[in-house]
Parts: C-alpha cells; sequence; structure tokens
C-alpha cells in the first residue's frame, strides 16, 4: 500500500477543508445578535423596495408623452432615483424613506 486510508473520510465525498460543525448544518439562530441584525436589514430591504415599487406606479401615471428612466440603466451608482423627461421639462426624481 502507498497511502492510508481513513474509513470515516472517503475519498472524493467530502472536502478536504469539511468541519464537523459546517455553517450549514448548524441553527439559523445560533447567534442571536446575528439573527436581529439579519432581520433589519432584511426588513429595510423590504421597506426600500415598497418605496421604489409606489414611485414606479405613481411615475408609470404620467402618461404616454413622458420617458421615465431608472438612473442605474445609465451607468450612475444612485439608488432609487429616476430621470422623468416630458412635455413638463426634465426632472430628477430621488425616492427617499421618511
Amino acid at each position: 500500500m502507498t497511502g492510508f486510508l481513513d474509513a470515516n473520510r472517503p475519498p472524493g465525498l467530502l472536502p478536504a477543508d469539511y468541519a464537523p460543525r459546517h455553517q450549514l448544518f448548524e441553527a439559523p439562530r445560533s447567534n442571536p445578535l446575528g439573527w436581529a441584525r439579519r432581520r433589519r436589514i432584511d426588513r429595510d430591504t423590504r421597506r426600500d423596495e415598497a418605496a421604489r415599487d409606489r414611485a414606479v406606479n405613481r411615475l408609470a401615471r404620467l402618461g404616454s408623452t413622458w420617458k421615465v428612466l431608472d438612473v442605474a440603466e445609465l451607468g450612475m451608482a444612485v439608488k432609487n432615483t429616476f430621470l422623468a423627461i416630458g412635455p413638463g421639462g426634465v426632472f430628477m426624481v430621488t425616492v427617499k424613506p421618511q
């Protein structure tokens, strides 16, 4: 024999860096502080998305003469900002949660 075989770790089935307490097998609420942070971030994300959806719906009501562009599509890194172009002029609309 040229090598040592471990019956607990068959070759090819488990990665070399496998640990018995892998993060996938741990309870999702193992750290209460981390769970609270994730929950708060998820809530803030849902709130921002709801505000963005409301703004998009309101801007869609302007009519067919108005063109509304998402500024992120133009390559700018500004979040929740739209450019409305129409007969009344050019307007920059920024959505901010209150």
